[in-house]
């Protein structure tokens, strides 16, 4: 039931533009958690060989998309310009409070992923139900 919970809050709370949300702030534990999901996600459906992207411009200033920025040149992503004939694929990601948790949003244009999160009783982030995984038709 509790999966069945998050997985309709994260479906019903879904966001797939790229304006910026109000967000929570992340320390380096969450991010690396967080970049590690949405990393596996990414890759999962943007091969790092034959896959162009390009984030946000001010990505770097904030640790999810700056980590997943990173953690994408260094596993051999091309970055690339967001327009025109040869236009990359854009990858934004937010993580912000949702009900009693934590919803990861990451979209890919035209497919977006969302992860609901708790935390323990020790403080620590971790999903708390499956990958909501929408796609433009």
């Amino acid at each position: 039931m509790r999966t069945l919970v998050a997985a309709l809050t994260a479906s019903a709370l879904s966001c797939t533009h790229w304006a910026k949300l109000v967000t929570v702030p992340i320390d380096s534990a969450d991010a690396s958690v967080l970049v590690d999901d949405a990393f596996e996600f990414l890759s999962s459906e943007l091969p790092p060989a034959t896959s162009v992207i390009v984030f946000p411009r001010d990505s770097d200033t904030e640790p999810l998309n700056g980590g997943l920025r990173r953690t994408c040149v260094r596993s051999g992503y091309a970055l690339g310009p967001a327009y025109g004939p040869n236009a990359a694929r854009r990858v934004w990601a937010s993580f912000r409070r949702a009900g009693g948790g934590y919803l990861l949003e990451l979209d890919l244009t035209g497919v977006a992923m969302t992860r609901w999160y708790m935390r323990t009783r020790a403080g620590k982030l971790v999903a708390a139900g499956p990958r909501m995984v929408r796609r433009a038709s």
